[in-house]
């Protein structure tokens, strides 16, 4: 039988891959991958964007980064996004290996899409992380293992773009979350296990939110809240 982390032919000896270590188990003549249950814990950080500014607010207010902005209004913080642009929204100063990480987010265009980050990580000179990818136009979701240095990114889709009855389209709100606990990946959506994924490469680093706008146009999004759990033990 195939290893399903590593597709090394092996079997599983003492609940473990020969090969890659991934935890396995055997399921109805077939070889899965034993996930732990992901449970969040107590609220490490809150923020209900409708009401208070995130942290650094001022600052990008002033400071304009690349075309975008950030406006507050009743159902949360308004963001312009410029083209060709990735835009990190809050990173909230938390460096964790196990948490989930939550955001209630709204995209208004085709083309966008909005993340919530886990084990973002500077390594020498490259920047690392984990994201759960949300495309309300697609109603679609993906887990991605990223990278990036002066010169190059890359993104490994670990979930490539998977359809999901649970996403909400353009222009209403997501609430949705990455969950992270040793090698495993969860992304839920609007209370929703939705994909998962076992990859055991990163493994620290900080939370946070990202806005991606690959197209020509500026684009437009809506950000009303933000958390961060431990994992319940």
């Amino acid at each position: 039988m195939m290893c399903p982390v590593c597709q090394t032919t092996t079997a599983p000896r003492g609940g473990f891959c020969e090969y890659c270590q991934a935890p396995l188990r055997e399921e109805q003549g077939r070889i899965e991958v034993a996930h732990p249950v992901i449970q969040p814990g107590w609220v490490l950080v809150s923020l209900d964007l409708r009401t208070e500014a995130p942290p650094g607010y001022a600052t990008r207010v002033k400071n304009l980064e690349k075309g975008s902005s950030f406006m507050p209004e009743p159902r949360g913080i308004a963001v312009k996004v410029a083209p060709r642009t990735t835009l990190p929204f809050i990173q909230d100063g938390l460096r964790a290996r196990d948490v989930v990480c939550r955001s209630a987010a709204a995209v208004f265009q085709a083309g966008a899409y909005v993340s919530v980050v886990a084990r973002r990580e500077a390594v020498g000179g490259a920047e690392t992380q984990y994201t759960f990818d949300l495309a309300p136009d697609k109603r679609a979701a993906r887990l991605t293992r990223r990278y990036a240095t002066s010169k190059v990114a890359g993104v490994a889709e670990l979930v490539p773009w998977t359809e999901h009855a649970a996403v909400a389209p353009l222009g209403e709100l997501n609430h949705f979350e990455l969950r992270v606990q040793g090698p495993t990946l969860e992304g839920w959506v609007n209370g929703q296990p939705c994909l998962r994924v076992y990859d055991p490469v990163y493994g620290i680093g900080y939370t946070g939110i990202l806005m991606s706008n690959p197209s020509d146009q500026e684009k437009s999004f809506l950000v009303a809240g933000y958390e961060v759990r431990a994992v319940q033990a």
